[in-house]
This record gives C-alpha cells, sequence and structure tokens, in this order.
C-alpha cells in the first residue's frame, strides 16, 4: 500500500487567506482486493492550527486515487496569534470501513508568523495581501493629503482618475507623500527573522504604532494609503532595494508579477507618464528628501537592468482574488479595530512640479454597439497554460483589444496567422511556441487599430493601444517572416505601440526593410 501526501514547505496568514491549500494532494493505491468499502482518511496537526479533518475514498484495487488540494479550514486565530514560526507535524491515519487502522503517516510542516513573507521566490504577488487600504488611521492620513492639495491651490478632492489627467494623478501622489513623510516614521532595518526565505513585514498597525519601518514597509504604506484613495499601486524590487510607484492612469499590467524592466520603463518615460515611481524611504524622518527627488532616485534604478528583480501589480493581483490580511491594531486588550485619530502636528509639504504628456490619438469610433455588443466586449479576458491551438481553418487565436496571458503553449498548422493582435490590448506570452508553416501568413501579427470598412480605406477606425510581451518564446515557419507589425501611431507617441521580446527565437528579414525602414532598428528596440 503507498500513500503519498503532499503539502506546502509552509504556510502563514497571508497564505491561508488568500486561498493556498495546507495540503496539495494525497495519492493512495494499494493491490489488496480485500478491501472493500469505503476507506477513510484522518489528518490531524500539532500544534492545532486545525482541527482534525476526514476524507472518505474509494479506492479500488490497482487503481491510483487522488485528492488534489484540500479544502482545511484553519483556525485562523491559532495562525495569526504566532510571534514566530513554529515548526509542526502531519498526521495522517488511513482506517478500512471497519475502522482498523491500516497506515499512518507523518509529515513536517512550518507555520509562519502573522508578518511574514515569502519573498520573491514563492508566490511573490502575495505581496499584495500585506497592502491594508482599510486601516483606522489610513483616513487621517488621506485628510491631511487633501489638505495639502488645497494648499498648493489644488482641489481638494481625491478624486482618482476621474479627471483623466497624469498630472492630477501625480499631485494626489506628491499629497499622500507629503502627508506620509509628516508621520516621522524612522528608518530601521529588516525585522529579526528566523526563516531561510522572505522577510517579516511591519504592517501599518505596527508603523503607526511604532515608528519605524524600512523600504518595504514603506512602500506598502504607501501602497496602501493609494489604495484607499483609488489609485493601483505597484510595488518595484531589485536587489537589496524595494521601492513604491503608482499608474498615473486607470490601467493594469495583464498579470500580478512582472520580471521585464522595460514594462516600467516605457510607461515611464518623459512625454508618456503613464506610471509614477518613488522612492520610498524619502517619507522616513529626516531623510529630507522631497517629492521630485524622490521620483528621479526610483527611475534612477531603472538604468540598472543587472539589478532589477520584479514587480507586483496590486491591483492586477486583485483581479486574481489575492485579498488584504485583515487589520490589527494593539491595545492593552489584545488585536483590536480602532477609529483613526490626526495627527497633532503637520508639517508644510511643497506642491510638484507639472508634468507634460504627449498627446495620444484619440479612439474615433464611428460605429455603435447595442448594449449586448458592448457587455460582449468587456469579457474580453483569457488565460491559457499548456495548450495546444492547431488545424484550425483560419487564425489559431485571435485577441481584439483583448486581455490574453498564455504559458507553455504551442500554436501552429493553422491556416492564417497562428496568432492575431488586433486592435490594441494586453498581452502575455512566455514559454509558448508560434509558427506557421505551409501558408503565406506570418505566426504573429499585430497592430493597435481596428479597421470597420475597407482595411485599404480604413475610413472608419479605432485606435488603441498596444502592449504585447513575449519571454522565452519562439517564432518560426516556412516564410522569411514570422511577425507582421502595423502601428497606425507611426510610434508617436510610443506607448500606443508597446512591444517586448526577451530571450525569443524571431525570424524576420523583409519587416527590416518594409514600410519605408519603420521597423529597422527592430532588434534593437523590442528584443
Amino acid at each position: 500500500m503507498e500513500l503519498d501526501i503532499t503539502t506546502v514547505p509552509c504556510i502563514g496568514s497571508a497564505m491561508h487567506q488568500n486561498g493556498v491549500s495546507l495540503v496539495r494532494d494525497v495519492r493512495l493505491r494499494h493491490e489488496d482486493p480485500g478491501l472493500e468499502g469505503r476507506l477513510l482518511l484522518r489528518l490531524s496537526v500539532t500544534p492545532e492550527v486545525f482541527s482534525p479533518f476526514e476524507v472518505g475514498l474509494d479506492a479500488p484495487a490497482g487503481v491510483a486515487w487522488r485528492s488534489g488540494p484540500l479544502e482545511i479550514p484553519l483556525h485562523w486565530k491559532e495562525l495569526a496569534s504566532l510571534t514566530e514560526g513554529v515548526n509542526g507535524l502531519l498526521l495522517a491515519e488511513l482506517e478500512d470501513a471497519e475502522g482498523r487502522l491500516l497506515l499512518t503517516q507523518e509529515r513536517q510542516l512550518r507555520f509562519l508568523t502573522f508578518d511574514q513573507w515569502q519573498g520573491t521566490g514563492m508566490m511573490p504577488e502575495l505581496l499584495a495581501a500585506f497592502v491594508t487600504p482599510n486601516h483606522p488611521r489610513i483616513p487621517g492620513v488621506l485628510r491631511r493629503a487633501a489638505d495639502l492639495l488645497a494648499s498648493w491651490g489644488e482641489p481638494p478632492s481625491l478624486n482618482e482618475y476621474q479627471s483623466r489627467s497624469p498630472d492630477r494623478v501625480r499631485k494626489q501622489a506628491a499629497a499622500l507623500y507629503g502627508a506620509i513623510s509628516e508621520l516621522g516614521v524612522t528608518y530601521a532595518a529588516i525585522p529579526a527573522s528566523f526563516e531561510e526565505a522572505g522577510q517579516r513585514i511591519r504592517l501599518c498597525d505596527q508603523l503607526f504604532d511604532q515608528g519605524i519601518g524600512n523600504c518595504i514597509d514603506m512602500s506598502l504604506l504607501f501602497a496602501s494609503c493609494a489604495e484607499a484613495a483609488g489609485l493601483h499601486p505597484i510595488v518595484v524590487f531589485v536587489k537589496g532595494h524595494a521601492f513604491v510607484g503608482l499608474w498615473l492612469v486607470e490601467e493594469t499590467f495583464p498579470d500580478p508579477v512582472n520580471d521585464d524592466i522595460t514594462l516600467l520603463s516605457k510607461r515611464n518615460a518623459e512625454g508618456i507618464h503613464d506610471i509614477l515611481l518613488l522612492e520610498a524611504t524619502g517619507m522616513n524622518r529626516g531623510a529630507r528628501v522631497d517629492f521630485e527627488t524622490a521620483v528621479a532616485r526610483a527611475g534612477a534604478y531603472l538604468l540598472k537592468p543587472e539589478e532589477f528583480l520584479l514587480f507586483v501589480d496590486v491591483r492586477r493581483a486583485r483581479h486574481a482574488r489575492i485579498r488584504p490580511l485583515p487589520i490589527r491594531i494593539r491595545t492593552d486588550e489584545g488585536w483590536v479595530a480602532q477609529e483613526p485619530t490626526d495627527a497633532s502636528a503637520w508639517s508644510e509639504a511643497g506642491a510638484p512640479g507639472d508634468i507634460s504628456v504627449g498627446p495620444r490619438p484619440d479612439e474615433r469610433i464611428t460605429v455603435t454597439h447595442t448594449r449586448q455588443q458592448t457587455w460582449e466586449r468587456r469579457l474580453l479576458d483569457l488565460t491559457l497554460r499548456n495548450t495546444r491551438i492547431y488545424h484550425t481553418s483560419s487564425s489559431g487565436l485571435i485577441g481584439v483589444r483583448s486581455r490574453i496571458t498564455a504559458e507553455n503553449c504551442l500554436i501552429y498548422k493553422n491556416l492564417s496567422n497562428s496568432v492575431v493582435l488586433s486592435h490594441g490590448g494586453d498581452y502575455s506570452f512566455s514559454y509558448s511556441t508560434i509558427c506557421s508553416y505551409g501558408v503565406n501568413a506570418a505566426a504573429l501579427s499585430a497592430s493597435n487599430y481596428f479597421c470597420y470598412d475597407d482595411p485599404l480605406l480604413c475610413r472608419a477606425r479605432s485606435d488603441y493601444r498596444l502592449n504585447a510581451s513575449f519571454r522565452n518564446c519562439i517564432f518560426f515557419g516556412s516564410q522569411k517572416d514570422q511577425i507582421r507589425l502595423a502601428d497606425v501611431s507611426g510610434g508617436n507617441p510610443a506607448s500606443m505601440f508597446n512591444l517586448s521580446f526577451q530571450n525569443c527565437v524571431v525570424r524576420a528579414e523583409g519587416l527590416l526593410t518594409e514600410q519605408n525602414n519603420r521597423y529597422a532598428q527592430f532588434f534593437q528596440t523590442y528584443c
């Protein structure tokens, strides 16, 4: 009899809060035809972070039975009260239909503290769980930010993206920066932690009560305030450091976690200003770093791609159902909720400078849609993993102003372009092979517009920005060119046509000389 139990190596409050199963799989196989009836698997753990859990199973002789992830409800109070990580022991007992013990097995576990983040090596998107916008002290910070806006002659409203002005959103970010700076949080090194990976995070309750924090703590505090104000924050990691940013336009990336630095550098470029980056430690007590200097220091990290690790898009993580940790406020009676209190003294922060955003092509949609068609167009969001698409009568995959994420996919043997990305959209392909053999069509066709009439005349046209990243992909086929590009903006502004090929194999020849040599620098610009 073989019993194999797969568990996560460790689990903490952030993982449990966001659906990570302690037991990932149970596999049972036996060759005893005398074991008839339903077997019972009983799981228990020390320390007792969950009550004994039972699973009934039918496993005929010679047939492998698998459970998949088990939804074991953990005792939240016991897990959240851990102040240090502890080792645990999982005991599995298998009984037959008559209650006779057939087999026992043990597994070592590790239970993490409430504030332990496992780092960039294991589910880095769980960092978004430590962004807590509903902390009761944050409204006081937002009110002070509104006061700062008014003192600069700006409307005091924190109206997130309603103005559709990146400059207005940037001023809201500057006001938040000034308000947090006035809290007087002292810089302190990483909290003591005895885990092999990750680090302990000082959450908002500790920052407000203890007044100390490092780069990642300050980044998460700013991200919490920004999210509370309706903005979309980003947390960026380079070697040995973290800093924060946010979207100046109401967008997100297709994935919660990205390791392509060009996704930030292009959107942070002068004249585009889709994303703002900030050095979070500039808000620490005694740093004396104004808002514009903090922006400049954060932008300097983008000039060192060899030190870049990844960034987490908090808004996209929320779409992926990464929820914040519960709020804790320390009182004499323990951790309880508490109403916000206003700071007793505020200093004056200077207003930021204006930014100039380049012109953006209008979306000239001249074709009206019914309410049903409009609703259908908003559903264009697709994720593919370990997928093959082949032998189609036209293109294998067509995205029209969509969000598509494809990982480890094979798209080939189609009677037209294997992949068509039309009318812009957000796309992310990794570890995929896209081929086109035996047809007069490229493997990939990408454009940032859509024609509603004759494609040669294109009198009725709609434009939309294209964001597409390809990592560790192959584009190959029988034709000399396996990529066809059509940028209606002509590269101005650059934000309308964002392509990135990282560690990819691409077959291209005529592309480099066609369209008046528009893509002559294709390999230097996009790869």
